[in-house]
Formats: C-alpha cells, sequence, structure tokens
C-alpha cells in the first residue's frame, strides 16, 4: 500500500465502568483511556485457587470487583505489603436476574459479588485470592479491576482489517489525569487468537516518524507487517517510572483481495436525452486479487455547507485492474448537498461481501479523501419541469379603505423548463 496508514484520534476522558473501544477505522475515532482488567476464573476440588494480581501506580481510585456465578466464594485481597483491606472497605452482594441494570454494566452483573473501592491506592502489586468455600465442588465467574486516575492508556488499530501485504499499523494512547504523556516506554505484544504461539512483541513510539502521525501528543504507533490471516489480539503497555497502564485490542487480517486504485473518474448522466443530468457517475479504480462480489461506498461532501451525501454500488469483480460506478441521483444531490460543486470525494470504502472466508464487516481498503469532482452547477441536474424559486412574499389589500385586509395577496418566482400556460393553488 503506496499511501501512509496512521490513527488519527480523538481522546476522550470516560468513567472507568465504560466499556473500550475494540473496532477502529481510518477516519477520527474516540477511544476511552481508564486502566481495565478482566480475568476469569474456574475452580474445582484439584484447583481450588486462584490468584489474581494488578500492578498499580499512582492512582486516584481503584474498584475491584469478584464475581461468582454458581455460588459465592471466599475472596482475600491483598494491599502490595501483603497486608489483608480493612474489612470495612470490603462489600458483598448478590445480583439477581432481574436487578441487572439495563445497561448491563460490569461492576453489577448479575451472580455473587465481592466489591472494594479503595480512594488513592498504595502503588505496587495488589493480589487477589479466590478460594472454594467448604462444601463447595465447583465455582466460576470473574474478578474486574478499574484504576482511575494517574496514567492511563487506550490502544486502537488504524483499521478493523487489513490484508496480508497491509502493514497494521496499532496506537497507545497514554494520558495523566488529562495530559498526554511523553517520555513513556510502550510495548504492545500481537498475537494470534487461540494458537497460545509467543506473540510478536512491537515497539510503540510518539517520534513523529514511519506510523506515528505526530511528536510528542501521547499517541504511540507503530507498524506489524509479514502478518498471516487471522485474528489477532493486541495487548499494549506503557511505563512511565513506576507508573504502568495497558490497553487491548484486536484485528483481522484477511488473505490479498483487492485494493483502491486512487483514481476517480466522474461524469454527468443525462439517461434522457433533455440536456440535464439526472445522475453524477463517480468511477472508482479497483485492483482485484481475488474475484468476488464486493461494494463500494463513496461520500460526497459540500465545502460550502458541510453537508454529505453517501451511495453504494455492488458487482461482482473478477481479477485485475478495473473501474466500478457509484452514481448519485440529482434528487438526492438537490436536497442534500443544495450547493455548487465540485464537491470532495471523501470515506471511500471498498468492502467484499461475506462469503467462506470472510468475516462480516470486513473492509478490504478505504481512502479518506479522493480529491474533487468536476464543477457541476444545480441548474445542469434534472429537476421538475416547473419549481417554485424560494422567497415567497404575503401582503394584505384593504379594497374598500376601512382599514381592514379584503385579500391576502402572494408573490412567489416561477421557474419553468419551457414557456406554457400553468395554474398554481395556494392552500
Amino acid at each position: 500500500m503506496t499511501r501512509p496508514e496512521v490513527v488519527r484520534i480523538v481522546c476522550a476522558a470516560v468513567l472507568a465502568i465504560s466499556a473500550s473501544m475494540t473496532t477502529a477505522t481510518q477516519g477520527t475515532q474516540q477511544i476511552a483511556l481508564s486502566q481495565q482488567t478482566h480475568q476469569v476464573f474456574e475452580l474445582d476440588a484439584g484447583s481450588p485457587l486462584h490468584v489474581f494480581t494488578l500492578t498499580v501506580g499512582m492512582s486516584r481510585v481503584l474498584t475491584l470487583d469478584v464475581t461468582s456465578k454458581v455460588s459465592a466464594v471466599n475472596v482475600e485481597i491483598l494491599t502490595p505489603s501483603g497486608a489483608p483491606i480493612d474489612p470495612a472497605l470490603v462489600e458483598r452482594f448478590t445480583v439477581g436476574p432481574g436487578e441487572v441494570p439495563p445497561l448491563g454494566a460490569l461492576l453489577f452483573e448479575e451472580g455473587f459479588h465481592v466489591q472494594t473501592q479503595v480512594d488513592s491506592p498504595a502503588a505496587g502489586t495488589w493480589t487477589v485470592r479466590v478460594t472454594l468455600p467448604a462444601g463447595v465442588t465447583t465455582a466460576f465467574g470473574n474478578i474486574s479491576a478499574f484504576v482511575t486516575g494517574g496514567l492511563s492508556a487506550g490502544v486502537t488499530m488504524s483499521r478493523p482489517s487489513y490484508q496480508v501485504s497491509d502493514t497494521a499499523v496499532v496506537a497507545l494512547v497514554a494520558f495523566r489525569d488529562g495530559v498526554p504523556v511523553t517520555g513513556a516506554t510502550v510495548r504492545a505484544n500481537v498475537y494470534v487468537a487461540g494458537l497460545g504461539a509467543a506473540p510478536a512483541i512491537v515497539t510503540l513510539l510518539d517520534d513523529g516518524q514511519n506510523e506515528d502521525i505526530a511528536a510528542g501528543d501521547g499517541v504511540y504507533s507503530g507498524g506489524i507487517t509479514g502478518l498471516a490471516p487471522g485474528h489477532y489480539v493486541v495487548s499494549a503497555v506503557a511505563q512511565l517510572g513506576d507508573d504502568q497502564a495497558t490497553g487491548a485490542t484486536n484485528f483481522d487480517v484477511t488473505a490479498a483481495m483487492a485494493r483502491l486504485a486512487e483514481t476517480e473518474v466522474d461524469a454527468g448522466l443525462d439517461t434522457n436525452g433533455d440536456g440535464l443530468f439526472e445522475w453524477i457517475g463517480v468511477n472508482i479504480g479497483v485492483a482485484v486479487d481475488t474475484a468476488a462480489t464486493y461494494e463500494i461506498f463513496v461520500s460526497l461532501r459540500s465545502s460550502s455547507n458541510s453537508s454529505e451525501l453517501t451511495a453504494a454500488a455492488r458487482a461482482m469483480l473478477a481479477g485485475g485492474s478495473q473501474s466500478v460506478q457509484v452514481r448519485f441521483s440529482a434528487t438526492d444531490i438537490r436536497r442534500v448537498l443544495a450547493a455548487d460543486g465540485p464537491w470532495e470525494i471523501r470515506d471511500v470504502r471498498l468492502v467484499p461481501i461475506a462469503t467462506d472466508g470472510i468475516a462480516t464487516g470486513v473492509v478490504a481498503d478505504r481512502i479518506d479523501e479522493l480529491g474533487l469532482t468536476g464543477a457541476y452547477s444545480l441548474a445542469q441536474l434534472q429537476r421538475p419541469i416547473t419549481q417554485i424559486v424560494a422567497g415567497v412574499a404575503e401582503h394584505g389589500i384593504d379594497t374598500n379603505g376601512n382599514g381592514l385586509f379584503d385579500l391576502l395577496q402572494t408573490t412567489f418566482q416561477v421557474d419553468t423548463l419551457r414557456a406554457g400556460s400553468y395554474t398554481w393553488r395556494v392552500g
């Protein structure tokens, strides 16, 4: 791919219980910044103990929640010094099926809960020990940890999917109390989900070079090449002194399929020969490796009023270089864009239709900006034979001079395509 892959991000402060965004695109996106860790456990007579550890830096609040599904479990929470947490800070409660909040908050899912919230937690390694109670043979559930304040991180990809020859771009966003963090050491572990193989380690930098779009903005980026088809998981860690924050995301890699050729030709289409365009056709160049049915989405945007219109076309494409025409109707252009061209050609996406081996929602390729259309005017577009020009005027008429209106006169301008006799009714 010749054009650079970068991640453009708008950072958003969020509550710790909010779910992080893991689906990404090449456009601007929001990344939830918080330290969140989730781990499942399963206990039985052969494995009656599960130990969870969490490294906490300088933070405002630490929230821990242990949820078991079958029965209550024994939970011991140890501070970095090894001492048990103050029992007064630990709350035990049960959430029944009908009591789960409609938003599905993780801290209040169905089950038996042991939960604590610690203000200004001590820095270091916190430990949660979960054991089977007497008389219980099995138990399973999950441990959730949320750290707010201090160093926070969110992780995203430049796209949700790539082809085998692409460079996958991963970025970690590091902030401390709303301020971008510079000078951190950031590493990403990338591995294929479910295989258990050793992860590839990628160093992420905030130096404005290669895949990183700007230096010193708290966004640490790096490229990953040579990936085989599969579903990948990314776990990234930011280290700044004694502080550490983690984040995770995932993405897909597909076999070589097709690419946008970064070319377009547009033209007005007069389908009835009356001299006006019923359509504006935008032809997008495509280079196809794997024959399949594809959809191309294209948006036109008016620079004068920022209105945007999207259209799509579906086609069965054979291998090789070709073009696909996406048509915009004159009616929609008049209604939505409502301004003369040229219009910006934006957000061009090439999407294979889901078949065997192709996941739903995979974007084969995408271009944010692809230039301008020709300078079409609204007067060139098809329209009704007659139309009333904006600017209707009304005034009252006093026919007998008594100071009261006897008639209401409405005046308006009419634009017609051909001369003739016309009648309008005003309700």
